[in-house]
């Protein structure tokens, strides 16, 4: 699945949950972060794709956010302090001022997006798509990590929405053909396929194909009045004998009945 239909079914879950629990819509700051950290959980797992979201998309935003904001405040101060006239020279100062409280928010983007660029490449290295990352067993440890650093800053059940969000990526891939091989690791690496069955399809029958399907052994083409063929087939031109050679005869016999009806 791609990383927006992930996104989409985290954030709506959380939602839901969310509405569910408190008998109404919440729309408010700490809502906002559950369905937030719904949303990167639920990318985490794909960490091991060198084209998602987490290892590819995010990056590269954060780095350039980041590079951004520090380039626009460098040059904010350089221009402040090349300006010769006396009206631009405070309006570069105080743009610069402005962009103080934000230098922090930059390099923490910076760092980081080096971070996540560089983990995923060692990831995607080392682990095969849907491997260990698509596990039990690795959303349980990030589950618990994203529940230490959300209790620092006083939100200890931001981490579990965290860890919704990471579940109902590999619940929503277990809905994939390809399942979530790995979904047991380390004790199943991947010996199944573990994947939500579908109901299988039966075919449709039609009441008397299997009749019409049957091919004739009569060698004259054209119906008579009792059922038979009326023309014979040495008496009709040679490419309708030949599409009737190919319509009759099995593949294995299609070479001698095409030798026969020359």
């Amino acid at each position: 699945m791609r990383g927006s239909e992930h996104v989409s079914v985290a954030v709506l879950t959380t939602g839901g949950a969310l509405w569910l629990m408190n008998g109404q819509m919440d729309v408010s700051g700490p809502a906002v972060a559950a369905m937030g950290a719904a949303a990167i959980g639920a990318l985490v797992p794909d960490i091991d794709h060198p084209k998602a979201w987490i290892s590819n998309r995010i990056p590269a935003s954060l780095f350039g956010l980041g590079v951004t904001v520090l380039a626009a405040y460098g040059i904010m101060r350089w221009s402040a302090q090349g300006a010769s006239s006396q009206m631009f020279g405070p309006m570069f100062v105080g743009l610069a001022d402005m962009m103080v409280p934000l230098l922090s928010w930059a390099w923490l983007a910076v760092a980081v997006g080096l971070v996540l660029l560089v983990v995923s490449m060692i990831i995607a290295s080392v682990v095969e798509h849907r491997g260990a990352t698509h596990s039990l067993a690795a959303g349980a440890v990030v589950t618990c990590i994203a529940l230490i650093a959300f209790a620092f800053a006083g939100r200890p059940t931001i981490g579990l929405w965290f860890g919704w969000g990471f579940l109902t990526h590999l619940l929503t891939d277990a809905l994939t053909p390809m399942g979530c091989p790995a979904l047991l690791w380390p004790w199943h690496p991947g010996g199944s396929r573990w994947s939500i069955p579908k109901p299988a399809m039966r075919p449709m029958t039609v009441p008397g194909a299997q009749q019409s399907a049957t091919p004739s052994t009569n060698t004259s083409v054209g119906a008579n009045g009792d059922g038979g063929l009326a023309q014979p087939v040495e008496d009709l031109p040679r490419h309708v004998t030949t599409g009737l050679a190919q319509d009759v005869l099995a593949p294995s016999d299609l070479e001698g009945g095409r030798q026969e009806v020359s």
